[in-house]
């Protein structure tokens, strides 16, 4: 299996698949994944932190699981990982921003359009590719 994507949709790891985490690394060979984008917050990111390479990332967008107890940082320092949060705004601020880039008729400009079967052409594109403008994976 080719690691370099892995897409991991889960709708409720802990009544569907609790162990998660170990089903990714059975996936990647043991290796785990490079990036982890986590939304359920204290109560899925052990797994998150299962799931991840050696020296991988894991973003913090979300806390859909709700509050939890503090979590054990010695497995995410073994793997010499970053924890990163992001900031993604409220829906009033996405809906004032749409506001103005309708208001002002601002439109990105689009390098190139792959479908989703051609995402990991997408990526290397983005990655290795001179583009200007944004690289958009159609689905």
């Amino acid at each position: 299996m080719d690691s370099r994507i892995l897409v991991v949709q889960r709708e409720q790891p802990s009544v569907e698949t609790p162990d998660w985490g170990s089903v990714v690394r059975t996936l990647t060979d043991d290796r785990g994944v490079d990036l982890v984008v986590e939304v359920g917050g204290a109560a899925t990111i052990p797994q998150s932190v299962e799931a991840l390479a050696l020296h991988g990332t894991i973003s913090l967008v979300g806390h859909l699981g709700g509050a939890g107890q503090g979590m054990d940082l010695m497995p995410l320092s073994l793997r010499f990982a970053t924890l990163r949060a992001i900031g993604v705004g409220s829906r009033s601020d996405l809906e004032e921003m749409n506001r103005v880039l309708s208001q002002h008729r601002i439109r990105p400009v689009i390098d190139r359009v792959f479908p989703f079967s051609d995402a990991p052409q997408a990526f290397d594109h983005f990655a290795h590719g001179s583009r200007f403008g944004k690289v958009v994976i159609s689905h």
